[in-house]
């Protein structure tokens, strides 16, 4: 009967050795707590200190499933924890039940009662604890050190920055592209062609300290629409040229040249544009194309007065007495495209600047010399001022 015993116990503890050889167990390095999910804030199990070991069931990304190895006839308690927190044991190590202080090698003495030591004192950490990357402790003897991955920033959330409506209000240096241009006029006179020019000169940069609102409406979360106006006004004199014939001798011209009165010309832009908006906390970059509706109002030169005096030994002086002018307007589509860049050092305010290239070109009569003339509407702006976004 006794050697049947033996026999019992030592199949037993054979059985006991294999089950353990096959367990992967771990050991809490820091005081953590075990929740039901593996993500920072799920629900809380249980809050183990430093020196528990633990049954590891399953991995996740950078989580463990563990299980607390608890005592005969105690339902062991579950869940998951980060990784950092806890240290392989080698695959001999014994688990040690959670009973509140270390496990013993001998069972209490005969006519004795166990006392249960009482429960070490735990650390209670909250959930934000438990995301942190902890502290490495020394590992345990003949455990190899595990490298710790370095903390991966953030990505930057871009739903916390306002992305409905923006406003930009602009600070304008203004390059027209219309270069110097020039009509000529012809007609017969006394058997020989009468000429008379009017020369326009190239249109000068404009500074607008004046500031200029273009404003953006966003359509989803990376593509808008927006709207800019601008006007120009200008005043500017024509260079004036006439070549009259003699009224007698042939190859005898007279000519003259003068400025006229002041011409003014007013332009209107009306940009309208799809919109590319990457938008973030602290920067916002445009990138923006469309069409252009333009409108002008132009004082141009209709004749060249003058006067003359010859003799018939073939004196023949021309003088200019004045250029009256007719209004000349006119319209045409064209098209716009630029960027902008933004730095918000606040959520609503911030400040940038940006670049504006538009082209069209409007077809008008000359009232001088009766043809067709091109007047050149494109422009180049560059922007700078406050930034508003809602």
């Amino acid at each position: 009967m006794l050697r049947v015993l033996v026999i019992t116990v030592a199949m037993a503890a054979v059985v006991s050795l294999t089950y353990a050889q096959g367990v992967r167990t771990v050991r809490v390095i820091r005081t953590a707590v075990i929740l039901t999910e593996p993500r920072g804030d799920a629900l809380v199990v249980s809050t183990v200190p430093p020196g528990v070991v633990l049954e590891l069931v399953g991995e996740r990304g950078e989580w463990y499933q563990v299980r607390l190895i608890a005592e005969a006839g105690i339902r062991p308690l579950g869940g998951w924890l980060h990784r950092d927190l806890v240290e392989f044991l080698p695959s001999t190590a014994a688990a040690a039940p959670v009973t509140g202080g270390l496990p013993s090698s001998a069972g209490p003495s005969r006519g004795t009662t166990s006392q249960p030591p009482p429960p070490a004192p735990v650390e209670r950490i909250t959930v934000a604890d438990q995301q942190r990357i902890p502290e490495r402790v020394p590992p345990a003897q003949g455990v190899p050190p595990r490298q710790v991955p370095p903390p991966v920033s953030p990505a930057p959330d871009i739903s916390s920055a306002p992305n409905h409506v923006f406003v930009d209000v602009d600070f304008i240096n203004f390059l027209p592209t219309q270069d110097a241009w020039s009509v000529t006029s012809t007609r017969t006179l006394f058997g020989e062609t009468a000429s008379g020019r009017a020369s326009y000169g190239k249109l000068p940069r404009v500074q607008d300290w004046i500031p200029e609102p273009s404003v953006r409406v966003m359509l989803g979360h990376r593509i808008g629409v927006g709207f800019r106006f601008l006007w120009s006004q200008y005043e500017e004199v024509a260079g004036l040229s006439v070549s009259i014939p003699h009224p007698t001798l042939l190859n005898r011209y007279g000519n003259d040249v003068d400025v006229s009165p002041i011409l003014e010309r007013k332009d209107w832009m009306f940009d309208f544009n799809a919109q590319y908006v990457h938008n973030d906390p602290r920067w916002r970059y445009v990138l923006l194309g469309g069409p252009t509706y333009f409108r002008t109002s132009h004082e141009m030169v209709r004749s060249i007065a003058y006067s003359q005096a010859f003799t018939s030994l073939g004196t023949n002086l021309v003088s200019i007495t004045g250029a009256p002018s007719d209004t000349v307007k006119g319209s045409a589509w064209g098209f716009n495209v630029g960027g902008d860049v933004a730095f918000f050092p606040w959520r609503h305010v911030g400040v940038g600047g940006g670049a504006l290239f538009n082209n069209g070109r409007i077809q008008v009569i000359d009232p001088l010399s009766g043809s067709k003339t091109d007047l050149t509407m494109g422009s180049t702006s560059f922007m700078f001022g406050p930034r508003f976004r809602f």
